[in-house]
């Protein structure tokens, strides 16, 4: 690592003085002037949960539905669809406007989401976790005023028993409405006094919905301008017990009695269209009314299913009824991304089996990552989780959270190491002191200089993309921002956990295949910073990695591009833990924003705890500054997979040497001697041993045979094989007795090599003037002598230790050297134990017999056909089993 390089990595210098006032900067924006342009600042808790549950319990009391088998839960939430639209039609700041003041109260922005679910009903079954349907869901204003009414009782088992009981309710304030000429107060209370005057059973049995069929419903067009068809008379039929039929008017009149309070007044309605639908209890009619005039550029269409009795049995708000906000231009966007990610994770799971095969990742601190990672995804699994609601048992419940955490943890882990192994492995080629603060948090040691700048400047960096993400809402009024995310006041068991827990494994895996996956290969093109920093970029936008909850479009890619080119920057000018952690801790503060700018929302503690964890951690991070340490270089923490490639290589240069030696030394032709037949060869195996052979002339008529076999492999081997050569050519000139060299070539190399070498070996000297073959062994495989006529082959083999025993006076009176006569024909065979050990896929090894064997067979054949037969049918043996030792064979045939 360059001077230069480490002073970045562990100094100060102008651009972190640079960062760290842009991080203030970025800090103030996003505290104090975020809300003036957030659209959640026009949210507020004016309620809490525990008021808006006995307003919607009190809603369902007075329309006859019963809560009491019943769990509820509230939360508060983003009208998504309305938001976006809004936004699209308006701008961010006409929204904010318009929310703000009264016209915008017809249109809940932000509502309080109730939903009802039935509880420990006999025979339900136990199940760990279920998608339940709400038999009630109630949608009220942050006021407490309900505009949405959903009623599922027909849709759930366990509630069927109870859907009559809602559409028995008779409600005559709602008919004296359907009645009444007039929308006066003493008009209606006056006819509702007359109707209170039937009883029940009579408006059960009169009152119906015009043009019925038993069986059928159907839709009815009306004109827009209705006038009053319901008179006295209908009045006077139905207190005297006669059948009445409520025309479309008077399904309109009682759709207007339950017209939303937000909306009463502020709406001119029209209507759309009716639905009549026959019932066992009491007939139903569903009434579309859409608005005559647009409100804040907004349509309005109001959903309402009442009863021939009166009550209510639905109720729904529609803003832009039909509109699609998915245009073409962000279907192809969001396209893009998908396959942008998709191809980038085929891309890094191929690149692993690659990888993996070749034996190139670091699997011990894949797995470390693996684990932390799938760690934390399990607990933001399990954090929104809703323990303890509903009939399954609470220990089942924690069994099934055990199971789930166990399954999700486990995925990602997978995912996580895939990964981190390919992103590691691709960083060290090209960038490796970009991942030393990583490696050292990995260990543990934290408390150092190079973790502590990474987590001082990730801090500050954070500061800088939150204030990116303020200044890019606040100079481009019409960016979108997607308000589709649930608010996380009541999303999880502690927002602050979610956070933390679902940010740094997506944030992580995002880093690890944008700022390493894309960016070293990109770097490894041409080598240039530039063409990193341009793919990062470019793919960041495409990505939309920005934290800032944008909807999918040009705009937000050029936000996310932004975003991306700063992190890459920060990647060159520091390490990849202070990209990850500074972005992961602005998608976090950016995700718990609702804590500061809703008002009264519950999330501002968790906002606060992630402030003074960061505290917490900047202090962290300044102890390692103040300690002084540096953290080392990262050739100290190189991982197993480089050690063992270098040592790969150490042994791959030491075969190609010994091959060079033992190739080198090897004889280049066979001697040609008159009276002799000589063929040779040694095949070295893919462990270079000591093999070799030799042929020394003596004189015109002698000639001496050398055949050994040194210990050890590779260089060491190829090193003694050169020294014995050389001792054994220099004896062989001036001692005739082949005994004597052996002692002699035994005493200098006891003195030159160390203890544990051996040498296994057959000299013999052949004289074609006296037909005479004399020689000596080492300790060293038999010479096999196949004569002429004879079909059996017998081994020669004298006594003799190795050379290199450690007594020599044993070595000394142990050898023996043997004379044989040779005639026409005969052939002497001398080899190395690479053909007598070769071994079979059975394992089964070849053996000195069978050699011997073969030879009586072959015998009579010319040197070269012997050496081939022999060679080819131990080939044959093995069955590509392949050779663990060199294999070196002399044949002599005498010829006269």
């Amino acid at each position: 690592m360059t001077s230069s390089s480490r002073h970045n990595r562990t100094g100060i210098g102008p651009i972190d003085i640079v960062l760290f006032l842009a991080a203030l900067l970025g800090v103030w924006s996003f505290f104090f002037l975020l809300p003036s342009v957030h659209v959640d600042s026009t949210a507020r808790y004016d309620l809490d949960q525990e008021d808006v549950l006995v307003r919607s319990d009190g809603f369902l009391h007075k329309r006859g539905f019963p809560t009491d088998l019943m769990t509820s839960n509230a939360s508060l939430q983003r009208n998504s669809d309305l938001l976006n639209s809004m936004q699209v039609d308006v701008g961010r700041k006409g929204v904010i406007d318009a929310l703000n003041s009264d016209e915008g109260k017809i249109l809940p922005g932000y509502y309080w989401d109730v939903q009802y679910f039935f509880d420990e009903l006999p025979g339900r079954e136990f199940a760990f976790f279920s998608d339940r349907i709400p038999v009630f869901r109630i949608k009220l204003t942050m006021d407490g005023k309900v505009w949405s009414f959903s009623n599922n009782l027909n849709q759930v088992e366990e509630a069927i028993p109870y859907v009559g009981q809602g559409l028995r309710v008779i409600n005559r304030a709602a008919l004296a409405s359907a009645f009444s000429h007039s929308e006066s107060d003493s008009v209606l209370a006056a006819t509702e006094s007359r109707l209170r005057a039937v009883t029940d059973s009579t408006l059960r049995a009169s009152l119906s919905f015009s043009g019925v069929r038993s069986g059928t419903s159907r839709r009815i067009r009306t004109e827009n301008n209705i006038s009053r068809l319901i008179d006295e008379a209908l009045l006077i039929d139905l207190e005297s017990g006669d059948p009445v039929e409520l025309d479309t008017q008077a399904v309109y009149s009682i759709a207007r009695f339950y017209e939303p309070e937000n909306l009463v007044g502020k709406i001119e309605w029209k209507i759309d269209s009716l639905q009549v639908i026959a019932g066992s209890e009491a007939q139903q009619a569903k009434i579309w009314l859409v608005s005559t005039t647009p409100v804040l550029n907004q349509d309005i269409r109001l959903d309402v299913t009442v009863t021939s009795l009166g009550s209510l049995h639905e109720m729904d708000v529609v803003y832009n009824p039909g509109e699609n906000n998915d245009d073409l231009t962000s279907t192809a966007f969001a396209a893009l991304m998908a396959a942008a990610y998709l191809i980038l994770a085929i891309v890094l799971i191929v690149v692993f089996f690659r990888r993996i095969m070749a034996r190139l990742i670091d699997v011990k601190s894949a797995l470390i990552d693996a684990v932390v990672m799938g760690i934390f995804f399990g607990l933001y699994a399990i954090l929104s989780l809703e323990l303890g609601q509903g009939p399954t048992p609470i220990w089942i419940q924690v069994l099934g959270t055990l199971v789930l955490f166990s399954l999700v943890a486990g995925a990602m882990s997978l995912f996580v190491f895939i990964i981190s192994a390919v992103t590691e492995s691709a960083v060290r080629e090209v960038w490796p002191e970009k991942w030393l603060s990583l490696v050292l948090i990995r260990k543990g040691d934290i408390r150092n200089t190079d973790v502590g700048w990474s987590i001082v400047r990730g801090i500050a960096l954070a500061g800088v993309i939150l204030g990116l993400g303020v200044l890019a809402i606040t100079v481009s009024p019409s960016l979108v921002m997607d308000m589709s995310q649930d608010l996380q006041a009541h999303k999880s068991l502690r927002p602050v956990l979610s956070a933390v827990t679902g940010n740094a494994v997506s944030g992580f895996l995002l880093m690890l295949m944008l700022m390493v996956g894309i960016g070293s290969y990109a770097y490894r093109v041409k080598n240039r910073t530039w063409m990193a920093v341009l793919a990062i970029t470019l793919f960041g936008g495409v990505l939309q990695i920005a934290p800032f909850s944008l909807t999918i479009g040009f705009m937000p890619i050029v936000v996310s591009a932004l975003v991306a080119c700063l992190l890459a920057l920060a990647l060159f000018q520091y390490d990849f833990f202070t990209v990850f952690l500074g972005y992961v801790i602005a998608r976090i503060f950016w995700q718990l924003s609702e804590g500061f700018l809703i008002a009264g929302s519950p999330t501002w503690f968790d906002a606060t705890l992630a402030v003074v964890a960061l505290g917490v951690f900047l202090g962290m991070g300044i102890i390692g500054l103040l300690s002084g340490k540096s953290g080392g270089d990262m050739s100290q923490f190189l991982p197993e997979y480089i050690t063992e490639l270098a040592s790969q290589e150490r042994v791959k240069r030491e075969l190609e040497i010994a091959h060079q030696v033992q190739s080198s030394f090897l004889p280049r032709r066979m001697p040609d001697i008159n009276g002799m037949d000589i063929a040779g060869m040694c095949l070295p195996a893919t462990e270079v041993g000591g093999d070799y052979f030799d042929f020394i002339k003596i004189s015109d008529h002698k000639l001496a045979v050398v055949v050994g076999d040194v210990s050890g492999k590779g260089i060491e081997a190829a090193f003694y094989m050169t020294f014995v050569k050389g001792v054994i050519q220099t004896l062989s000139t001036s001692i005739e007795s082949p005994a004597e060299v052996m002692r002699r070539a035994n005493a200098v190399f006891g003195k030159n090599a160390p203890a544990g070498i051996f040498i296994s070996m057959i000299y013999g000297v052949v004289d074609v003037a006296s037909n005479t073959f004399t020689f000596a062994r080492a300790g060293h495989n038999p010479v096999i002598l196949k004569r002429n006529g004879i079909a059996e082959a017998e081994p020669l083999q004298p006594q003799g230790m190795a050379i290199g025993f450690p007594e020599p006076e044993i070595f000394n009176r142990t050898i023996e050297e043997r004379s044989i006569l040779l005639n026409t024909g005969d052939t002497l065979v001398f080899y190395t134990d690479g053909f007598s050990e070769a071994m079979n896929s059975s394992r089964e090894l070849y053996g000195d017999d069978r050699l011997v064997e073969k030879v009586a067979r072959v015998g009579s054949k010319g040197s070269g056909a012997i050496l081939r037969a022999l060679t080819e049918d131990v080939h044959h043996f093995i069955e590509g089993h392949g050779r663990s030792d060199d294999m070196t064979m002399v044949v002599i045939k005498m010829t006269q």
